[in-house]
């Protein structure tokens, strides 16, 4: 569905909004909006406010110290 550098279609971020998509799924649209402030926006819309705001999510361990590994 997602790449960390690709944003998910709408479509996707709708299903992961509902929880219908499957895990590996999830997982990879949660990677990418950890890092994407277009698609947290998105996302925040689809949700209209219920639930945890997108913006509150953490980045998996392994995409941290990806991150900050010079």
């Amino acid at each position: 569905v997602s790449t960390l550098l690709t944003h998910p279609p709408p479509s996707a971020l709708r299903a992961y909004a509902t929880r219908a998509l499957a895990p590996d799924e999830a997982d990879a649209v949660n990677r990418h909006l950890v890092i994407c402030p277009d698609c947290r926006r998105s996302l925040d819309a689809l949700l209209g406010g219920a639930g945890t705001p997108v913006s509150q999510l953490t980045p998996p361990p392994e995409f941290a110290a990806a991150r900050y590994a010079d």
